[in-house]
C-alpha cells in the first residue's frame, strides 16, 4: 500500500511540476523576455515544496504560523509566481501582468 501511495504522490508532483513549467513559459512569452533556465531549474523544488511540504494557506496568506520560502535567485521569480498562482494565491490570468507597470504581486 505504501508504494502505491508513494507512486500517486510522485505522479501528482510530476503533474504539478509540468503545470508550473507550462505557466512559467506562458508568463515569459507574454512578457517577451526572461530567464528560462533560472526558472526551469527551480520547478521540481517548487513542486515538492508547494506540493505539500510548506505549511501555507492561500485563503489565509498572512497566517502567522505559515512557512516562508526565500528565493534569492530573482530570475526564478516567474516560476515562483506560477507555483503560487497554481496553489490559489492569485488568479492564473494575473501571470500575464508580470513586470508590467503598476503591478506588484507582493501586495496581493
Amino acid at each position: 500500500m505504501g508504494k502505491e501511495a508513494g507512486e500517486k504522490d510522485r505522479y501528482e508532483l510530476e503533474r504539478f511540476a509540468l503545470e508550473i513549467r507550462r505557466e512559467t513559459i506562458k508568463e515569459l512569452h507574454s512578457l517577451g523576455a526572461g530567464h528560462i533556465g533560472g526558472c526551469m531549474s527551480m520547478v521540481e523544488l517548487l513542486a515538492v515544496l508547494y506540493g505539500g511540504i510548506l505549511r501555507v494557506d492561500a485563503q489565509n496568506p498572512g497566517w502567522e504560523e505559515r512557512d516562508r520560502l526565500i528565493v534569492s535567485k530573482g530570475h526564478a521569480g516567474p516560476a515562483v509566481y506560477a507555483a503560487l498562482s497554481l496553489r490559489g494565491f492569485f488568479p492564473l490570468e494575473k501571470l500575464d501582468t508580470l513586470n508590467r507597470p503598476g503591478v506588484n504581486y507582493q501586495e496581493e
